[in-house]
């Protein structure tokens, strides 16, 4: 009886044994198995193995194939060379890639894994060896086609042995194409544009570069802005090592800048003003207006130009944005009318009282007298106009002095 015990011992000891080797090498188990663990084969039939021998595995730069019973199928893809990767598309909702670790392997800093545009974290580097390894897993993807590429960054073993995707899922062909929105475009200096690339598969990464970034230079986004003039070419390339690409011709000219004024000339007289409009091309720069002389005509920020005194001044626009164009008007300013007696009629008699107690008196017409009282009210006003006015009368002429008058009246 006791040795029918012991031997029972023994057995459920090795059952046990048998149960937990499984559960750590994903074999079998109640819990599904999770990254670091082995995963010799698919772990049931919800999921699919790839061999990384599938032809719609597309490797890119230098890869080498290991042969041997420690692999998936017996073989093994590795490489340690930077910007090599392995590119391809399955349709699916799910994804678990196998392969081997060590302490030589890439860590989540030394390789870049992007799936449908959005980089993931891979780690092979493990304090200890071991195959058959899984190294990473997503799930919860829409089920449809996505794009995968996975890239070693570093001098250090990158490995791909299987891949597992869902059972009803399916390796896609993968086939790289890119293209642009523009094959040319005319940009002046200073100017941007944005080139839209489109790919396939979607979502892949691309580079830019200019052939000369002293003629117009491209940012990681495809935005192109002319330096100088000149052509060059902006070359956008997929970044899955196929080395796909295809280019715009950037033509770069200088601007075609002007400005000009409604008019080239005009005439004022004092006190008038009037508004120079100013057009720029293109529109909308900004334009500082000034006079060449202040005295004789000024000018606001809006253009408005306002007569001051007799004379001639210059009425400059000028571009704000360092072209410095400019355009010019003359603006002639004349005195206002002064108003010079006609020979009198005899209508009326208008009667001046000087500050010295003298007074004159003289038979005029109504409009000499009109323009007697438009004189004597505006001079105090109007300083252009002359100190003195001129009564005549056939040969005879006689003067009053403004500041003499003392009070007048028309009789």
């Amino acid at each position: 009886m006791k040795n029918y015990f012991k031997k029972f011992s023994i057995m459920f000891m090795m059952v046990l044994t048998i149960i937990g080797i499984g559960m750590i090498y994903g074999v079998s188990g109640a819990n599904a198995a999770t990254v670091g663990q082995q995963l010799s084969q698919k772990e049931d039939d919800t999921w699919k193995r790839i061999d990384d021998t599938n032809s719609k595995l597309k490797y890119f730069g230098t890869w080498d194939t290991i042969n041997g019973s420690y692999w998936s199928d017996s073989t093994i893809h590795y490489t340690v060379t930077p910007n090599s990767d392995v590119d391809f598309e399955f349709y699916g909702s799910k994804l678990r890639l196998i392969a081997s670790v060590s302490v030589n392997c890439v860590n989540k800093y030394d390789n870049k894994l992007i799936i449908d545009g959005k980089h993931y974290d891979l780690n092979q580097n493990y304090s200890n060896s071991g195959d058959k390894i899984l190294v990473f897993e997503v799930s919860g993807l829409n089920k449809t086609s996505h794009s995968v590429q996975i890239k070693n960054l570093a001098n250090k073993r990158l490995y791909l042995d299987a891949l597992d995707i869902d059972a009803d899922g399916e390796m896609l062909t993968y086939n790289d194409s890119i293209s642009l929105n523009k094959s040319s475009m005319d940009l002046s200096i200073e100017s941007s544009e944005q080139l839209i690339s489109t790919t396939t598969p979607e979502a892949v990464e691309v580079t830019w570069a200019s052939s000369d970034s002293s003629i117009a230079t491209v940012d990681s986004t495809g935005k192109v802005t002319g330096i100088k003039e000149g052509t060059c070419t902006i070359t956008a390339t997929i970044d899955d090592g196929s080395k796909v690409f295809t280019t715009c011709a950037v033509n770069v000219t200088k601007e075609n800048k002007s400005i000009s004024l409604n008019k080239s000339t005009t005439n004022l007289t004092i006190d008038d003003s009037e508004t120079l409009i100013a057009t720029t091309t293109p529109a909308g720069i900004s334009v500082k207006w000034s006079s060449s002389d202040t005295s004789v005509a000024t000018v606001d920020s809006n253009g408005k130009v306002t007569a001051i005194g007799a004379g001639t001044a210059t009425i400059t626009a000028t571009t704000l944005d360092g072209s410095n164009l400019s355009a010019t008007c003359t603006v002639t300013v004349t005195k206002k009318d002064d108003p010079q007696p006609t020979d009198p009629t005899g209508d009326a008699n208008l009667l001046i009282e000087l500050v010295d107690g003298q007074i004159k008196q003289y038979t005029v017409s109504q409009d000499e007298i009109n323009k007697f009282t438009s004189w004597f009210e505006n001079r105090d006003k109007d300083h252009s106009l002359t100190a003195t006015y001129k009564f005549t009368k056939g040969t005879y002429k006689d003067y009053v002095v403004h500041d003499q008058i003392d009070w007048f009246e028309v009789r």
